[in-house]
């Protein structure tokens, strides 16, 4: 899928520079007097009105440009925002999803486009599962050869990203409607995270800083974790250490955490209960 962010710059966006328009009209407004035999040696000084009069010009020249760039990126996926981007999925059949936002309403847009074939790739049941619910965060959709089912796991945006039933039976739903599936395909719907670690963090403190720091600490894993893209990524102490070594920490121990646990491309490890053990202090 294209990221819109790495596409150069639309031609159809033009740059502005009010000064250079300001030195255009300017240059210009010098030209039709010259070509009427009047000589003006001071046109360029502010207190002039005929250099008022270009700022003037230009100010109203740039506010039209800047409206029409507004309309060009209007139409253009990559810039597109509010109900201008509402407009511009619709002709996909695609509506936004109460509370969705702009980057996750353009990226089913991608899938759908990618898979408007019958049937379609796995980009079309990813679409189409993120627009079950919101509370879907990522799908990853595969096949084994020579098999009709097709594996889809959901990533749920709420708590560790385990998907609830009830998530996993809308998937389902939106999946087998008659005028979506393929007749030979059938879903086995299955929650991303198909595991779940629980962590004790050893934690040394700097002379000076509060205890107040180890509930920081307990909270800052989990929730940095789940920024992260899930699918397929090992959960690796390395990473768990950097995050716990916020400000006031000096050291990080992680007895049950030796080596990475590791998640396959179709799986997200959740982080489960996150215990905080104070170690002493120093520097």
């Amino acid at each position: 899928m294209t990221e819109l962010s790495s596409l150069p710059k639309p031609q159809i966006i033009e740059e502005l520079d009010i000064r250079a328009k300001e030195e255009e009209l300017l240059k210009r407004l010098r030209g039709l007097y010259a070509a009427r035999g009047i000589e003006i040696t001071t046109l360029a000084l502010e207190s002039e009105s005929a250099t008022a009069l270009t700022e003037l010009i230009a100010s109203v020249d740039n506010n039209i440009r800047t409206r029409i760039n507004d309309a060009a990126r209007s139409n253009l996926l990559a810039f597109a925002k509010g109900s201008d981007l509402d407009h511009l999925v619709a002709w996909l059949g695609i509506t936004r999803l109460e509370g969705e936002g702009d980057e996750r309403l353009k990226r089913r847009y991608q899938l759908a486009v990618l898979g408007r074939s019958a049937g379609g790739p796995p980009e079309r049941y990813i679409a189409i599962a993120l627009g079950a619910s919101l509370e879907v965060r990522d799908v990853k959709v595969w096949a084994y050869d020579h098999e009709p089912v097709v594996n889809v796991a959901v990533l749920s945006a709420i708590g560790n990203g385990d998907a609830s039933p009830q998530l996993l039976e809308k998937v389902r739903s939106a999946l087998e409607l008659d005028s979506i599936k393929v007749t030979n395909d059938r879903f086995n719907v299955i929650s991303a995270v198909r595991r779940t670690e629980n962590l004790l963090v050893q934690v040394r403190l700097a002379p000076d800083a509060s205890l107040s720091v180890l509930d920081e600490v307990k909270a800052e894993i989990p929730a940095k974790w789940a920024e992260q893209d899930l699918l397929g990524l090992d959960l690796d102490p390395s990473w768990v250490t950097a995050t716990a070594r916020i400000a006031g920490v000096t050291g990080v121990k992680l007895p049950n955490l030796q080596d990475a646990v590791p998640a396959d491309e179709f799986e997200a490890i959740g982080i489960g209960t996150v215990e905080v053990e104070f170690i002493g202090r120093g520097r």
